[in-house]
């Protein structure tokens, strides 16, 4: 089979898929309506796509954004009582922190 014939096929089956989209109907109805085979038109619903994916890819240049990590400076907790209570904490230093921890020291039950 010929390149040309190739892609004579595939763009037949893009407007099949296309105007059985576009025409509401569900696949096993357009295709008994227009003599089309269901197997081939999944076939070619499935493989089509795949192979423009991979054509638009072949054009694509990766483009690269510069990333600045910050060092992270404050902290969110969430802490959950055994009474039901939930404690939140929200833009708290690791010694804040540290210092609450340390004054709920085995009580646990806030």
């Amino acid at each position: 089979m010929s390149i040309d014939r190739n892609s004579r096929t595939e763009q037949r089956w893009r407007d099949i898929i296309k105007d059985c989209q576009e025409s509401g109907k569900s696949i096993r109805s357009y295709c008994l309506r227009r003599g089309i085979s269901e197997g081939a038109f999944h076939y070619w619903r499935k493989k089509l796509p795949h192979q423009s994916e991979l054509k638009l890819n072949q054009f694509v240049t990766p483009t690269f954004v510069p990333v600045r990590l910050l060092k992270p400076t404050s902290f969110r907790i969430k802490v959950h009582c055994p009474s039901g209570h939930l404690v939140s904490i929200a833009g708290v230093d690791g010694q804040t922190l540290a210092a609450v921890f340390a004054s709920l020291g085995g009580d646990s039950s806030c």
